[in-house]
């Protein structure tokens, strides 16, 4: 039985509160930083000419494993059955960047075309979560991301600039998950 968009957005959610809860204090070292072996997605093919387009299952917004690195998704060592192995776990520390584009589809990525997509999020600025340090272990540290909402006009002959917005990190990686709030719909 296949699994739904629901259960696959639902279960990257419990993943991402999950690994925010292994965010370390500031009197812990964080290198030490505790990563989970459950990943906040699995990755999907989608099939293109030419290629494939490995994105996360059943997000609303198409987020390519490319930016692995910005959901914190790395290949740590782990001990199992006695052996070192090398396999991919999740970390809260996420950094998406000034020049990350994500559309909400897959079909963004074939020859390009406006009607390939409806929403495009153009980050702007951004600075990462990461570790309080000790000189200010109060100051927030979920970092921020900056970005333009764009859409096609009404001929669908060029993107426009509907509206910037700032989120968290992590509230940007829920956007990515479930997608935009209802309150948008009346911006696009």
């Amino acid at each position: 039985m296949a699994v739904n968009m629901n259960q696959m957005r639902d279960y990257s959610i419990s993943i991402l509160e999950r690994c925010l809860k292994l965010r370390c204090r500031h009197e812990e070292d964080p290198t030490k930083q505790p990563r989970l072996d459950e990943l906040i997605t699995t990755f999907e093919a989608f099939q293109m000419s030419p290629g494939t387009l490995t994105h996360a299952a059943g997000w609303h917004f198409c987020v390519p494993d490319s930016f692995r690195n910005a959901l914190d998704i790395r290949l740590t060592s782990r001990k199992i059955d006695g052996e070192s192995k090398m396999i991919w776990t999740q970390g809260p520390w996420f950094h998406f960047e000034a020049g990350d584009t994500i559309y909400d589809s897959p079909r963004a990525y074939l020859p390009w075309d406006l009607k390939n997509f409806t929403l495009c999020l153009d980050v702007k600025r951004a600075s990462p979560a990461r570790p309080p340090d000790r000189e200010n272990p109060s100051m927030d540290y979920s970092g921020t991301v900056i970005f333009d909402v764009l859409t096609r006009n009404d001929t669908s002959a060029q993107l426009v600039k509907r509206f910037e917005h700032a989120l968290t990190q992590d509230d940007f990686v829920k956007l990515l998950i479930l997608g935009p709030p209802e309150d948008w719909l009346k911006l696009l």
